[in-house]
């Protein structure tokens, strides 16, 4: 009985501390992404893979991945574009998603080197975009931007060749999930 308690305990610690790391690989295999390091990316994805195998999410990244390295990666340009948007200072207080795009958007137009015209497609359940975003920072690459962003209102965010798409995070459909309907 004593052998099986123990089992138990390493069984729940062990499984505690690999569920941590997946998510710290798909934070990791996100940024990856947005950054446009697929191979990194992918190794990220992978790993959260081998402790949940049916993670939505990290299939969704690893077939964008797929698709990318299928095509010779159409969104490559417009990641190196961005890449290369800096924003002198960022500063929102208690701002919607949809007003902090649209001031991405045209300050990154302005500001970017090579021209890149900015998109965003937005693929969010009613609701998901009234979080309010405050946020202060200077000299913050464009990409960089996007991650806090996202990390605040709980939404990932994809760069494609036309657009960069906004989905929910696993947080945010896990919670609209339980919630009940009306």
């Amino acid at each position: 009985m004593k052998f099986f308690a123990i089992l138990l305990v390493t069984f729940c610690v062990v499984f505690g501390a690999s569920a941590q790391n997946a998510r710290q690989s798909f934070a990791e295999g996100q940024r990856a992404f947005m950054a446009g390091d697929m191979s990194k990316a992918r190794e990220k994805f992978d790993a959260v893979l081998a402790v949940e195998p049916a993670h939505k999410e990290s299939l969704r990244y690893i077939g964008m991945i797929a698709a990318r390295e299928k095509s010779g990666d159409p969104a490559a340009a417009q990641q190196k574009k961005l890449a290369a948007i800096v924003f002198p200072v960022i500063n929102f207080k208690e701002a919607d998603l949809p007003s902090v795009l649209e001031f991405l958007k045209q300050e990154g137009e302005k500001l970017s080197p090579h021209g890149a015209q900015i998109n965003f497609v937005m693929r969010l359940p009613e609701g998901a975009a009234d979080k309010a975003i405050t946020l202060s920072l200077r000299n913050i690459p464009f990409m960089e931007a996007l991650r806090y962003i996202g990390q605040i209102a709980d939404v990932a965010f994809a760069v494609e060749q036309y657009a960069i798409v906004v989905t929910p995070t696993e947080k945010t459909s896990a919670a609209e999930a339980s919630e009940p309907a009306e």
